[in-house]
């Protein structure tokens, strides 16, 4: 009985210090964690996960340059909308870019990071690539961590952020690049008289893009430009305002000499202005606009002395006036137009004539011009034999 008691007193003890020494090990292996990806080289503090993370990504970043694999490198960037932003743009701009001489690197033996500092957001790691034994190329890389704690490549030398568009307004299609852009883009209207379209491109490439905007009354008119910061900065504002061609040009200034003359012959005559509206103004244009036209008729014949009469409208044509379009479309069917004009008529005896740089805005309604605001009063009320502004080529 003594013997296997003492057999039992043995295996007890044993498997005690079995126990213990399990217990030991799994301590020491809590308290000292092996990853299998290699660590950096430098522990700045703070949450060791976070970095490994970081420099993880970073490295990740640098063997997708190596490998020129942009549509992975793309996306990641971190940015939600790459409908302008494709791989394309990272291939063409990294030779431009302060990572090109990684493109320079032909074979290498491995890659290693060390994190240089970090934030809650923000990371600056060093990657270093092994040329071979004794030689190593080492590149910063700037990382960014999004919403949901995943890192991503600073890349935004590469694109240009809310770059923002103003174009003509009304029933237009506008693409870039040969992308149609949806009107989720449309970040509300701008201009003087609020018909203008505003879009904000969440990111482009830096390369030339070309912009077409289509509509049935100008066709398609294209600007090529090179993007460039331009958030917030109203006059940096990239211009999509149709400029209307020579035909445009020449059809509208036909159009007010027409409007002009025939709408004083019918002032002059006795007409009533309200039976005269749908000849002369636009359709949704302002409702007291005739009444407006026809009272500035009666200043123009209120002379000194003698009446002022029989005026006429005989020349209209471009108006010659430094970095002013002759014509704009405003929407598809609202032009403005600006131009010189030389109107003459009879005060007393005496003929007079005087020359202006003015503008109208016009709308095509059912393929004929009508006045769509009277932007310049002065083109309907003054007269001045001593004005010369214009002289047409």
């Amino acid at each position: 009985m003594r013997s296997v008691s003492s057999r039992v007193l043995v295996c007890i003890v044993s498997l005690i210090l079995a126990l213990s020494l399990v217990g030991c090990i799994t301590t020491n292996e809590e308290s000292n964690p092996q990853n299998e990806e290699s660590s950096p080289q430098n522990n700045s503090g703070g949450d060791t996960n976070k970095q490994k993370l970081s420099y993880t990504a970073a490295e990740e970043v640098v063997r997708l340059i190596l490998d020129e694999n942009w549509d992975a490198l793309v996306n990641f960037t971190g940015e939600a909308d790459l409908t302008f932003f494709t791989g394309k743009d990272m291939e063409w701009y990294m030779p431009r870019s302060s990572y090109k001489d990684i493109l320079a690197v032909e074979s290498y033996k491995g890659i290693s990071s060390e994190v240089l500092s970090e934030t809650e957001s923000t990371a600056d790691v060093n990657v270093s690539i092994a040329i071979d034994s004794d030689s190593e190329k080492t590149f910063r890389i700037p990382m960014r961590i999004d919403k949901d704690n995943k890192w991503y490549f600073d890349a935004s030398e590469f694109y240009v952020h809310d770059w923002t568009i103003v174009s003509t307004g009304g029933n237009v299609e506008l693409s870039i690049n040969g992308i149609n852009v949806d009107e989720k883009y449309q970040d509300g209207r701008i201009g003087k008289d609020n018909l203008l379209y505003k879009w904000i491109i969440p990111a482009i490439g830096r390369g030339d893009a070309i912009i077409e905007l289509k509509a049935e009354t100008f066709g398609v008119y294209t600007v090529e430009i090179e993007p460039a910061y331009n958030a917030d900065k109203e006059e940096n504002y990239v211009d999509a305002l149709v400029v209307g061609d020579i035909e445009t040009e020449n059809a509208t200034f036909v159009a007010v000499k027409s409007l002009w003359n025939d709408s004083y012959k019918d002032f002059t005559a006795g007409k009533p202005a309200a039976d005269c509206r749908s000849l002369y103004i636009a359709g949704d244009a302002e409702a007291n606009m005739i009444d407006t036209l026809w009272g500035y008729y009666e200043q123009i014949e209120n002379g000194t002395v003698y009446k002022n009469k029989d005026f006429q409208v005989t020349d209209v044509g471009p108006s010659l006036k430094e970095k002013l379009s002759n014509v704009i479309y405003i929407t598809d069917t609202v032009i403005e137009t600006n131009f010189g004009y030389k109107v003459e008529w009879v005060w007393g005896s005496h003929s007079e004539s005087m020359t202006r740089i003015s503008s109208v805005y016009l709308k095509m309604e059912n393929g004929q011009y009508r006045f769509w605001k009277l932007s310049d009063e002065k083109l309907f009320n003054y007269n001045n034999g001593y004005t010369d502004e214009w002289e047409k080529s």
